[in-house]
């Protein structure tokens, strides 16, 4: 009897002790949330070309211009016909920053293989919700005794958002 008086005194004592903690506790309720925008797109407007060239027999390279005019700066060639600059058009959410960038070396292939470096025109911008336009430029390097055809390569113009 004296056990069965001491087990409900303890647990009398358990039960006032499970009570007692409760009114030290307490909670807050927190909110979550989140804003979409739009992710960032890239379209292409105009592609990169090198023109039309006779280079010498050592060789040379073709320069164009990251600008709207392209402008050409030839080393060792004869440029016969118009460059072009790269153009592409970048949208991004009004008031984000992002970040372009295009591939830094590009593969041409022809009857040969040539390799050109590339640059935009600048490395991002702040989002206006509208098209923004950048510009690639870069450099062809043509060997000695290029064999003569047409040559071709793709580029990757990339943006993020920072």
């Amino acid at each position: 009897m004296k056990n069965v008086l001491g087990l409900a005194a303890m647990a009398a004592v358990v039960a006032l002790g499970v009570g007692a903690t409760s009114a030290y506790a307490d909670s807050a309720v927190g909110t979550a949330s989140v804003t979409i925008v739009d992710p960032v797109a890239v379209s292409n407007q105009r592609n990169l070309s090198f023109g039309t060239v006779a280079p010498n027999a050592t060789g040379g390279t073709v320069g164009v211009e990251a600008t709207d005019a392209g402008t050409v700066h030839p080393s060792g060639v004869q440029v016969l016909a118009p460059v072009t600059s790269g153009h592409v058009a970048i949208k991004a959410a009004s008031g984000f920053l992002y970040s372009a960038s295009v591939d830094g070396t590009i593969q041409l292939n022809g009857p040969g293989t040539l390799w050109a470096s590339l640059g935009l025109d600048r490395a991002g911008d702040t989002g206006t919700g509208n098209w923004q336009d950048f510009y690639v430029g870069g450099t062809l390097t043509l060997p000695a005794n290029t064999p003569s055809g047409g040559y071709a390569g793709n580029y990757n113009v990339t943006a993020n958002y920072n």
